[in-house]
């Protein structure tokens, strides 16, 4: 299993490589969206967000929103580490509760933002999962 610094290493050596195969087939805004949302999951939004890590601590003062998440999932588990149900749980983690901003915020203005970059909102989510994916495959591997 690699350590934190190998880690890192990992996402910040393969970040240009992605970055560069989707700038190819999609052009640079959404090249730099997968790059950003890559690089996030790989140093804040990965799997080891299931123990006292690295990116746990990466989240200063908001950190205490995983100590559940710590509670909930084995650390390693398909839930946590998983290909899509990792990075999904995640994801749902952090946006469920954010929903009753929904109340307060007009509806209507989300509808129209995630349809009017509806292809942005999933280059996000793919860079994420593409991020956390190279933390998992490397604890698969190495």
């Amino acid at each position: 299993m690699p350590s934190g610094k190998t880690h890192t290493k990992i996402t910040y050596v393969t970040c240009l490589p992605v970055a560069a195969i989707v700038w190819y087939f999609f052009g640079p805004l959404i090249s730099l969206l997968v790059l950003v949302s890559y690089v996030f999951a790989g140093q804040m939004f990965n799997g080891d967000l299931d123990i006292k890590s690295g990116p746990y601590n990466r989240w200063g003062a908001f950190k205490f929103i995983w100590n559940p998440y710590q509670k909930t999932f084995k650390h390693r588990s398909f839930y946590t580490h998983g290909p899509v149900a990792g990075t999904a749980i995640r994801l749902l983690w952090v946006v469920l509760p954010l929903l009753p901003l929904l109340f307060i915020l007009d509806g209507s203005m989300i509808y129209l933002f995630l349809q009017q970059y509806i292809i942005e909102v999933y280059a996000f989510i793919i860079g994420l999962e593409l991020g956390a994916m190279s933390h998992s495959i490397a604890d698969w591997t190495l």
